[in-house]
């Protein structure tokens, strides 16, 4: 199988990813702010031509508002141009799922489930999108994805987890913030590590609401559904936004 995967929160960023060889092509920019300007010429340069993906996977937020909404009206034209299956994914989650596969259980001490996983993602206005999550084989949730202040953050994770303040080295933060938490150990995947997480979260999402286990799925099964069951399964694309947009319609 072939998937295009497309981020838009962490930065304008596209892999194709082919499970079948492992191979993966990467494009991005570091600008997260030029989503309009660069992902259509990014998405060029991974197909390479006329190559066709089997489905699209796109990162529905919690994101900003355009470049969330550009990403995601890109993913769908896609989808329905190539007449296959589009799959949003939480980006936290998946932030997380890549986080976990780069930290060595053995350094999460004799029980790795004790691990935790702090994903903190760039909010704008001096806030950030941010979600607890166990480092266990299924990258178990323990909150609700939240916006808010990094300097709320700290009591919010006590909040979700009262043992939080004692797991010291067992703790880890992702994502373009997670550098600016004071004293944080941070990872830091790439755009194929989340390409890749991204399949995970898929199969796991599907295991979910199918019974099916191992990390594949048959993308047959998808193509053609509403995105009312594909929102039931955890695949829908309707954006999270967590808050209002900056512009609002005067009343």
């Amino acid at each position: 199988m072939r998937y295009l995967y497309i981020d838009t929160c962490a930065a304008s960023a596209v892999a194709l990813v082919d499970t079948d060889t492992s191979d993966v092509k990467t494009a991005e920019v570091a600008d997260s702010r030029s989503q309009v300007e660069s992902l259509s010429g990014l998405i060029s340069r991974v197909l390479a031509g006329s190559v066709v993906p089997d489905c699209v996977m796109v990162s529905r937020g919690p994101a900003p508002f355009t470049g969330l909404r550009v990403g995601l009206v890109t993913a769908r034209a896609l989808g329905a141009a190539w007449g296959v299956p589009v799959l949003g994914v939480d980006e936290l989650t998946v932030q997380a799922t890549a986080a976990v596969s780069l930290w060595d259980a053995a350094s999460r001490g004799a029980n790795p489930d004790d691990g935790r996983i702090v994903t903190v993602m760039d909010a704008r206005r001096h806030e950030v999108y941010a979600a607890l999550f166990a480092a266990d084989a299924g990258v178990s949730r323990l909150s609700e994805d939240w916006v808010g202040s990094l300097e709320v953050l700290a009591g919010q994770l006590t909040t979700w987890d009262p043992e939080f303040p004692g797991r010291g080295d067992l703790v880890r933060f992702v994502g373009n913030k997670a550098d600016a938490v004071p004293t944080a150990v941070t990872l830091q995947p790439g755009i194929a590590d989340l390409a890749r997480a991204a399949q995970t979260v898929v199969a796991r999402c599907l295991a979910g609401s199918d019974g099916e286990t191992g990390g594949g799925f048959d993308l047959e099964k998808l193509r053609g559904e509403s995105e009312l069951l594909l929102m039931k399964r955890g695949l829908g694309t309707e954006p999270e936004y967590l808050r209002r947009p900056d512009i609002q319609e005067k009343k």
